[in-house]
């Protein structure tokens, strides 16, 4: 038997978030999941993305006993069923990108805003990947890191970015303090984690944009082709590279 873990419209259908199901291989899980909670349900499934023990996989992958099974559909509520998640990530991913860029080219203070946004939903992004997970993570904090850092590195350069980051961390470590579903060890260094790279990342890119423009935009294109590749490596149903290796090589490879 397997866990069957189940957020959003899934959730609801079946009425629990987790269930026992049986079946060796993702097919066999979800079908038995389906027949027990019915077409709405089976339905709902079709656009799900299906992760086992933390991974993300086919429906073909195999499912040891005592194994979790994540579903999520690609969207919450199931107020819109999204047929195509592959094209909602590609479109998602080049609007972040055009608006960098585009907003590079305008002024500093437009840039500052694209970063802001395109930050926002990289720590959105990520708060709930670890939701995914199993773990409980507040989101707010890594959202007030993003703005506090564009804000602090805008108005005070390296020594706004130092303050934003460490901030960042307190902040995140308080409220975890503060929330008692948040107070397990795991949630807290994934909530400071998320709040230091989003303050740490959000500060290095307005800083870079202080210093020249030209820079930025040599930078925003080597991370483009770094997240290009390892976008494509992860989605690749043979990879030839890790997908962490495959940005490596990208950013490398670009920035060269």
């Amino acid at each position: 038997m397997a866990r069957l873990r189940l957020f959003a419209n899934l959730r609801e259908l079946a009425g629990s978030s987790t269930v026992e199901v049986s079946g060796s291989t993702v097919e066999e899980v979800l079908a038995d999941a389906s027949s027990r909670f019915g077409g709405d349900f089976a339905a709902a499934l079709e656009t799900a993305q299906v992760w086992v023990d933390g991974d993300r996989v086919g429906r073909d992958a195999l499912v040891a006993s005592g194994s979790e099974v994540a579903v999520i559909p690609p969207v919450s509520g199931g107020a819109m069923v999204v047929r195509s998640p592959m094209i909602l990530e590609i479109g998602m991913v080049g609007v972040m990108a055009a608006a960098l860029f585009g907003a590079n080219e305008v002024s500093l203070q437009w840039f500052s805003v694209a970063v802001v946004l395109v930050g926002a939903i990289w720590a959105y992004d990520m708060a709930t990947s670890v939701d995914r997970r199993g773990l409980d993570v507040a989101i707010l904090p890594g959202l007030l890191a993003v703005l506090g850092a564009t804000l602090g590195t805008y108005r005070f350069g390296s020594l706004g970015m130092a303050a934003a980051t460490v901030g960042s961390v307190l902040v995140a470590l308080s409220w975890s303090v503060g929330s008692h579903r948040l107070r397990p060890i795991d949630s807290i260094v994934a909530g400071a984690t998320i709040a230091s790279m989003a303050a740490f990342g959000i500060s290095s890119l307005i800083l870079l944009r202080l210093r020249s423009r030209d820079e930025t935009l040599v930078f925003l294109f080597a991370a483009a082709i770094a997240v290009l590749l390892s976008w494509l490596s992860d989605r690749s149903e043979m990879p030839i590279l890790d997908p962490l290796v495959a940005m490596l090589v990208g950013a490398v490879a670009a920035g060269a």
